[in-house]
């Protein structure tokens, strides 16, 4: 194992007195950057400060799950981790229809078929006036979301965190968290055929993963710690990929069936424009899909392998038992779990 100097060493023998000081840094700071990206959110309604608003809750969340046993104020846990839901699922629309148009606009500007491109402008226009009531709905709450009480609340919860019993230091705790991502990782990317649904579920995994890692980066005495989280990264853009595609072309056909019920007299080369378009996207989506599966069979397995230092594909030195020895202890449940399972060990 590499050497390190002593004061990488003493980052990993921080005691829990620590443990309880970065988890209150790390929940104040995550709980105040969220407020502050609902406010700016409401006021722009951009494109990419919706998107931040998002990514900014999530990564709330997530120092709320990593630090969530420490927290003694179940009431104000409560209260806060509500408010981050209703903050992400308000901009969960308008985000949705930024990717769609992205993708569309592309796909316009390749197109040089009059029939396709009258399809595609056409769903590019249903797709604004949502996106327009999606931006609505986030400056609504903006407007009215109690940023005072959410304040209060998680002043509250950054108070109340008590690691006096927690018996572990920083480094170890960090390691378990983020060696349960990882288990999560391994066991959504085990779970049978991987069907749109499963690698949906396998890309969520990988997100909690990585804004697990991003919690802790600078607590952990690892170089390769950054490497892990753009893999992470890395990951969730091939599986997003697919489930764009598969998700747009549904839209596609939802509009293609409220053109029929309204009976408003659109011609049929349109039609058959909007049954082309989601032909297309939903063989996109197959195509992506079977691309992300078969390289997730291959490199992505052994890229969480040696991240677990799994035996069974010759990683035994994966950076995360390369920390030393006490990091042995903290991933022993995680890896037992695994090797329960039959992937190595």
């Amino acid at each position: 194992m590499a050497e390190r100097g002593a004061e990488d060493s003493a980052r990993d023998d921080r005691p829990t007195g620590d443990l309880a000081r970065a988890a209150r840094e790390s929940v104040r700071e995550s709980l105040r950057r969220a407020g502050k990206s609902l406010r700016r959110a409401g006021k722009s309604g951009d494109a990419e400060s919706i998107h931040r608003m998002r990514v900014a809750t999530r990564r709330a969340q997530a120092a709320l799950l990593a630090f969530g046993d420490l927290i003694q104020d179940g009431e104000a846990l409560e209260r806060v981790s509500g408010d981050l839901d209703r903050m992400r699922r308000s901009g969960s629309r308008a985000r949705a229809c930024d990717v769609d148009l992205r993708a569309l606009g592309d796909r316009l500007r390749a197109c040089d078929e009059g029939e396709m491109a009258a399809a595609i402008g056409f769903v590019m226009s249903r797709l604004s006036g949502e996106r327009a009531r999606g931006r609505e709905r986030v400056g609504r709450l903006g407007k009215r979301f109690d940023s005072d009480g959410y304040r209060r609340a998680a002043k509250r919860i950054v108070r109340s965190i008590d690691a006096g019993g927690a018996g572990e230091r920083l480094t170890e705790w960090a390691m378990k968290r983020v060696g349960g991502a990882l288990e999560e990782v391994w066991a959504r990317g085990n779970d049978g055929a991987l069907d749109s649904e499963r690698l949906h579920e396998l890309r969520i995994a990988l997100k909690r993963l990585r804004y697990q890692a991003e919690l802790f980066e600078s607590f952990v005495a690892w170089s390769g710690w950054r490497g892990m989280i753009e893999a992470c990264a890395a990951c969730q853009e091939r599986l997003g990929h697919a489930n764009d595609a598969t998700e747009l072309a549904a839209r596609v056909r939802g509009i293609a069936e409220e053109l029929d019920a309204s009976e408003s007299g659109w011609g049929v080369s349109l039609r058959v424009g909007l049954d082309r378009l989601a032909d297309g996207l939903e063989r996109e989506g197959r195509e992506r899909g079977e691309a992300a599966q078969s390289w997730w069979m291959g490199e992505g397995k052994r890229s969480v392998d040696r991240l677990i230092g799994n035996g069974s594909t010759g990683g035994s030195n994966g950076p995360m038992m390369d920390l030393d020895a006490a990091m042995d202890a903290a991933l022993t449940d995680a890896r037992r779990s695994l090797e329960d399972r039959g992937t190595g060990g």
